[in-house]
């Protein structure tokens, strides 16, 4: 019997502790009002109603969101006050209530949603600073609170939008149109741009050219002279076969085997310096204008080499 007491007792407590601490935030609410702290006093009064809704703390509250003002929240509380007034018969209380909000409603500001008609008719999800505004009441007219507010919307799956609304002045209407979604156009991403130090010299090629050419005439220089030296060689040899002859004219002829072969070595080494710098010379344009349409292509090949040019 002792214990089922208690636990009838404990909620009886916990209401009358709730009803304690709603009414001395009641009277913090009503002091600082007076005092001038009119966001600490709305804050109480609110804190207060949450814990014991009486209809004396909720016509406080629009009162104190007025005087703040937060004139849609006021007219709010205002209007859910007068009907508790009339519930609990306090005509008084619903005197003050209709006196407040005859001076709100002038000041209000309100925002009005509209589709527009690109937007289709499928369904539609829009928030207001967060909270869920309905479709259905859309073009009944909000009232908004001085400052910055943001719509969201958009349809199922697509990406969502947003409007910023901004009540800077009291008694205006905005109508905000709601859009679809702008499509993008991918950007054109100009390809980069040609670096100076990739394309070839214009000295390059024809340099090239010229070299391999005068190496060739060098080598084909050196190739007759060496001909030549061959041939002295084979007459002396052919004159005395077995030893050194001391005829004048075989001394003629060995002087003229070693001019022979001394011009066709530095025509040969002269001619291979030369094709070596001109093939250089080509290869090296063709690398450095690789990307390039036009300009020359070079080919390699056994013992010979290609140089095909397009402009």
């Amino acid at each position: 019997m002792t214990a089922a007491l208690l636990l009838a007792a404990l909620p009886a407590r916990a209401e009358e502790e709730r009803a304690r601490r709603a009414d001395a935030l009641f009277e913090a609410g009503k002091r600082l009002l007076d005092a001038g702290s009119t966001a600490e006093a709305c804050r109480a009064f609110s804190e207060s109603y949450a814990l014991d809704p009486t209809g004396g703390t909720l016509l406080n509250l629009g009162v104190c969101l007025e005087k703040q003002g937060k004139l849609a929240a006021a007219a709010d509380a205002l209007e859910r006050a007068l009907v508790r007034a009339g519930e609990d018969q306090r005509a008084d209380r619903a005197e003050v209530a209709r006196s407040h909000l005859d001076a709100v409603r002038p000041r209000l500001s309100f925002v009005v949603l509209e589709r527009a008609k690109k937007l289709g008719k499928g369904p539609i999800e829009v928030t207001l600073d967060g909270e869920r505004w309905s479709e259905d009441s859309w073009q009944v007219p909000r009232a908004l609170d001085p400052g910055d507010h943001t719509i969201a919307y958009g349809e199922a799956g697509a990406p969502e939008r947003t409007a910023r609304v901004t009540i800077s002045k009291e008694g205006e209407t905005q109508t905000i149109l709601l859009e679809p979604a702008q499509v993008k156009a991918k950007p054109i991403v100009p390809p980069p741009p040609r670096s100076e130090t990739a394309t070839a010299p214009g000295w390059l090629l024809p340099t090239g050219i010229v070299a391999s050419a005068l190496g060739g005439i060098g080598l084909a220089i050196g190739i007759g002279f060496g001909v030549e030296a061959l041939d002295i060689d084979a007459e002396v040899s052919a004159r005395c076969p077995e030893v050194r002859c001391n005829d004048q004219s075989i001394v003629d002829l060995n002087d003229d085997f070693d001019r022979a072969a001394t011009a066709s070595t530095a025509s040969f080494v002269a001619g291979g310096v030369l094709t070596a710098i001109g093939a250089g010379a080509l290869i090296a344009a063709a690398v450095l204008d690789a990307n390039d349409e036009e300009g020359p292509t070079v080919s390699l090949g056994a013992g010979s080499l290609w140089v095909e040019a397009r402009w």
